[in-house]
């Protein structure tokens, strides 16, 4: 199974932002991708990207 998921590093663990829903004691393998950007601006960036899908008529909650 291979998924993306983000966090941050704390020493010489990584703290992820949501559950990767793996049992305890699984082992994985992690590729570092270093983000130099802060928080606050990579939630303007994806704000900015959703916002972008605000008025598509394609994109309902009824859509598959």
């Amino acid at each position: 199974m291979s998924f993306w998921i983000t966090g941050v590093v704390h020493g010489q663990r990584i703290e992820l932002d949501h559950d990767p829903g793996l049992p305890d004691g699984s082992p994985v393998e992690v590729t570092i991708d270093a983000d130099s950007r802060g928080l606050e601006e990579r939630k303007k960036r994806l704000l900015a990207l959703a916002g972008s899908w605000e008025s598509d008529n394609e994109l309902s909650a009824d859509s598959p």
